[in-house]
């Protein structure tokens, strides 16, 4: 009886969990202004047709198990295919906490073992600046540009914009910062001369981007 009823709730689920799907979908589109991308029509296809054919076998099944259950009168090896589907069903609705389990134990160890990875490896930290239109620009790249003294700095690159101002979100200015380590990135973030630009810095820009990655983090 178990079974059969966690066979009859498994398309109530899959509606409830598409239906979930494409809300959260619309609701990302409308938070950040991005529209949602083409489907391809072939995936579209094969969704439909995976669809269409596991239905179809939630169906066959279904009637094999009333049948030999009301009338006992179906060959074996349906009866074989049927339990294999029970035991399908149960055990996906039966033990998906454990399943959740072991794919956050999984992702938490994938997740330590990249930090223990970008804690050796050399840290890019990527900068870009959005002004006010009255601030000294040349003033503050300087005082950016003087931070490359830095005993942590090991290499630092800086330019302002080529690209079309629309794609860089009116940001003109931009710097690259390496660093050995995040040991010594910390340091240079923590240091007097860092906490000073920034207090100075934040009276002229309107927005920042900071972007860091691991050469290889990949």
């Amino acid at each position: 009886a178990a079974t059969m009823a966690a066979r009859l709730l498994r398309p109530m689920r899959r509606s409830y969990s598409m239906r979930d799907t494409t809300a959260a979908m619309e609701r990302l589109a409308a938070s950040d202004g991005l529209s949602l991308p083409e489907q391809n029509p072939f995936a579209q296809l094969f969704d439909g047709l995976t669809y269409v054919v596991g239905t179809g076998w939630w169906l066959l099944t279904t009637c094999v198990l009333v049948a030999y259950l009301c009338f006992g009168i179906v060959p074996w090896w349906i009866v074989a295919i049927g339990a294999a589907e029970c035991y399908t069903s149960g055990r996906r609705y039966l033990f998906p906490l454990q399943d959740n389990r072991n794919v956050q134990t999984s992702a938490m160890l994938a997740a330590a073992a990249l930090s223990r990875e970008a804690s050796k490896c050399s840290i890019r930290r990527f900068i870009s600046f959005r002004f006010h239109a009255k601030a000294p620009v040349e003033q503050v790249v300087a005082s950016f540009k003087a931070l490359s003294a830095h005993p942590e700095v090991r290499e630092f690159e800086c330019g302002s914009n080529l690209a079309a101002a629309e794609l860089a979100h009116g940001h003109t200015h931009a710097f690259l910062i390496c660093f050995d380590d995040v040991t010594a990135r910390d340091a240079f973030l923590a240091s007097a001369s860092h906490q000073a630009f920034q207090e100075m810095a934040k009276t002229h820009v309107t927005d920042s981007y900071v972007f860091e990655y691991c050469p290889t983090s990949l």
